[in-house]
């Protein structure tokens, strides 16, 4: 039942157990997790546990995918114990093994120009990020939202020298508004087929609409021949929702809001508790 908890209490072992066991399959074929709130810690580390399980999931043969708000650029090591990345809440779907960026969503580069010069007539001040088919860009002030020991791409003064015909992120940040105010204040002006939204990654996100972790995960389901039934999935936020309620497993982290929880099948114990290494020892043990 969608919401169900697995108290992060010492006995989450013996409940997690007795939970998987009725679980069909028994084991999936993949397993799918956000980055940060899910696998690293509050403090942005890769525990050892967490590591060690993704390990042992690998090794019983179960492809492991990162899905993540974080665009290519700045995903970083979390993202190199995985087989595929989600990026961008969607925007893409890379192959670590040939570096291969798979069913991009994607919008002409002009017209992430249009809505840079739209939304600084409207609210002074917003910094901006974007990443392109060739480039990532950002200016001063988007280093202080941007994950510890990732690297947002190079600095520009002004966004507009951005090289590369695409665009599959258009990010905006505020330091003096709220992200859910600018985005409420933003929406409007959007051009068609765009949209921008608050997603938990600290700045409003501008990009095609339809576009979510479930849609290139569905993508990637279908790509590798995996059944609903056959994928897992863990998240925190907001971003996370779509993709917990369509995987046949999904699995929500103690931090995780109640919205959150609310759509997922079951609740593990906080990242900082390793939720996420709780759940596969669980799964591996037999």
């Amino acid at each position: 039942m969608r919401g169900a908890v697995l108290s992060p209490s010492p006995g989450i072992s013996k409940q997690l157990a007795t939970t998987l066991c009725a679980m069909q399959p028994r084991v999936p074929k993949a397993i799918v997790y956000d980055i940060d709130g899910t696998i690293i810690t509050s403090d942005a580390r890769l525990h050892p546990r967490t590591l060690t399980a993704l390990a042992s999931a690998r090794a019983a043969g179960i492809t492991l995918v990162a899905a993540t708000g974080r665009p290519f650029p700045v995903v970083g090591e979390p993202g190199d114990h995985a087989d595929w990345i989600i990026g961008g809440n969607g925007t893409g779907v890379l192959e670590r093994a040939s570096g291969i960026v798979h069913h991009e969503a994607t919008f002409p580069i002009e017209t992430a120009f249009d809505v840079v010069s739209t939304v600084r007539a409207l609210v002074p001040e917003v910094i901006f990020s974007i990443v392109s088919d060739v480039d990532a860009v950002w200016e001063p002030g988007f280093e202080t939202i941007t994950p510890p020991g990732a690297q947002p791409g190079r600095p520009v003064l002004d966004v507009l020298d951005c090289a590369g015909a695409t665009v599959g992120k258009l990010v905006a940040l505020h330091l003096d508004h709220s992200v859910s105010a600018l985005a409420a204040q933003l929406a409007p002006h959007m051009p068609a087929g765009l949209v921008a939204l608050s997603l938990g990654f600290g700045a409003v996100e501008i990009g095609r609409i339809g576009v979510d972790k479930s849609t290139a995960l569905r993508w990637l389901a279908d790509h590798l021949g995996l059944e609903r039934g056959e994928v897992w999935a863990f998240g925190d936020n907001i971003n996370d929702r779509e993709m917990l309620a369509w995987a046949g497993r999904g699995i929500a982290m103690g931090n995780a809001d109640d919205d959150t929880k609310a759509v997922a099948d079951h609740v593990t114990a906080t990242n900082d508790d390793h939720g996420v290494a709780l759940v596969i020892e669980e799964l591996l043990a037999g």
